[in-house]
């Protein structure tokens, strides 16, 4: 649906799930809980524009409880200490450990998890990596959970926040968006967003994990005017410049006000860099092009699979999806560009026939040829929206399409605010959400390339 948005700073709880399912027209009641459901109507006003995602919605409100302890569900057997519970355990708890499900997160602060991403990795499929937005802290961050023992136990943390030497302070503290992604070698990848929750500042990072993602590395905004005099940190800092970073805008006036572009929802893969294409690195400010084996790009820093991120850029009225990647496995990424394109089926754009209001970008490599797809949802429609994608053959150098591949039909999703109104004053402020729940859910899509 056309409206052209910059980013919504909506304040809203998110406990968000991606689905997608076709379907008619909603249920009128809930009687079991006494929920009243007003009917979507087709043609109605529904979604006004490419939504942010549920930790850029989620960025600046303050999540607490009053429990000092809470059930924990799927707790292995470990020799962990463990601690001194008072509660009465009831059936609900009884029930969820009665099971041999174990629980990834192994902290007992009682904060959701919400956005989870997993990867196995190739050259020891008991080694799993998951992600999830975790505010154990007491606000979004990325939280990784780890096993190598094919899920019996599990070691977890939170990843280190990138470092952001241009500014004042020492870090970019909001975190989420998780995206998690192994190379053919068993290097783990881990694509997040950071942000401050204070002003426009944000950046699409990657962390790298060389021992299963156990430890990762910390991602560097390059302080400094040019190549020749870019740094990370202070003396002793040995980390190289750019390490990690995707995409990054500073703030300019220091408010949270849109005056500068906003990184948001990434998602990252990995697969063989096609036939015929070269490995490159790039310079940390400049960007410009190194070709491996010169000067800045030594040999031993390639990897064996290129690196795609994909995620969405909001500014003046336009939410389109970007690309970058990385053949120095997360050392250097690419300059970003647009790669959302322009249709005939697409309207209300800023330029004629634009597909410029997109987002939930989801890339995907064939693992023999190494061809890329990315498949992201595009809200340039009267009505329901529609999933849309895009192709190349050359590794990122040109891309095809974008090409049509359904409407979106989410009219059987209530929207709080609108159908149920229960649900606003449970802080989901006008989002999609179940028929018999309040969690927030979208029609992001999803895909994949097998052979």
């Amino acid at each position: 649906m056309p409206r052209r948005i910059w980013l919504a700073r909506t304040l809203a709880a998110v406990y968000v799930a991606a689905l997608v399912f076709s379907g008619g027209a909603s249920v009128t009641s809930a009687a079991e809980d006494d929920v009243v459901l007003f009917p979507k109507v087709i043609g109605d006003p529904d979604e006004n524009g490419a939504p942010p995602s549920g930790m850029m919605d989620f960025r600046d409100v303050d999540v607490g409880n009053a429990l000092t302890e809470c059930p924990q569900a799927g707790s292995p057997t470990d020799k962990q200490p463990k601690p001194l519970d008072q509660r009465t355990v009831d059936k609900v708890e009884q029930l969820s450990n009665g099971g041999d499900d174990n629980k990834t997160n192994q902290d007992y602060a009682c904060f959701p998890q919400d956005e989870t991403s997993i990867a196995v990795n190739p050259t020891n499929p008991r080694n799993a990596i998951g992600g999830a937005n975790d505010y154990r802290l007491g606000w979004g961050t990325s939280g990784f959970y780890v096993t190598t023992d094919g899920g019996n136990h599990w070691y977890d943390g939170i990843k280190p926040f990138p470092t952001n030497a241009n500014q004042l302070r020492d870090h970019v503290d909001g975190g989420g968006d998780p995206s998690v992604a192994f190379d053919r070698d068993g290097i783990a990848y881990y694509n997040d967003l950071h942000f401050m929750r204070e002003n426009d500042e944000s950046g699409i990072f990657v962390a790298r994990s060389t021992n299963g993602g156990f430890t990762w590395s910390r991602p560097c905004v390059p302080a400094g005017s040019t190549d020749a005099t870019a740094r990370c940190g202070g003396n002793g800092d040995v980390r190289r410049p750019g390490d990690g970073v995707v995409s990054y805008f500073p703030d300019n006036d220091n408010a949270l006000n849109g005056s500068v572009p906003a990184n948001d929802k990434n998602y990252m893969t990995t697969g063989p860099r096609p036939a015929g294409v070269t490995p490159t690195c790039f310079a940390p400010i400049s960007k410009a092009a190194i070709p491996a084996g010169q000067p800045g790009c030594p040999a031993t820093l390639i990897g064996v699979d290129r690196l795609y991120v994909t995620w969405t850029i909001f500014f003046q009225g336009t939410a389109t999806i970007n690309f970058s990647y990385s053949d120095d496995r997360a050392y250097s990424w690419s300059p970003a560009r647009v790669i959302s394109g322009s249709a005939p089926f697409c309207a209300f754009g800023v330029t004629a026939n634009a597909c410029d209001s997109n987002q939930f970008s989801t890339p995907t490599v064939n693992p023999t040829t190494g061809a890329l797809w990315v498949g992201f949802e595009n809200f340039n429609t009267p009505d329901e929206n529609q999933y849309l994608v895009v192709r190349s053959t050359d590794g990122g150098a040109t891309f095809q399409g974008p090409f049509f591949v359904s409407v979106v039909f989410d009219v059987n999703y209530p929207r709080s605010g609108s159908n149920r109104l229960d649900c606003t004053a449970r802080g989901q402020g006008s989002r999609n959400v179940l028929t018999n729940s309040c969690f927030r859910v979208n029609s992001g899509g999803n895909i994949v390339a097998d052979r």
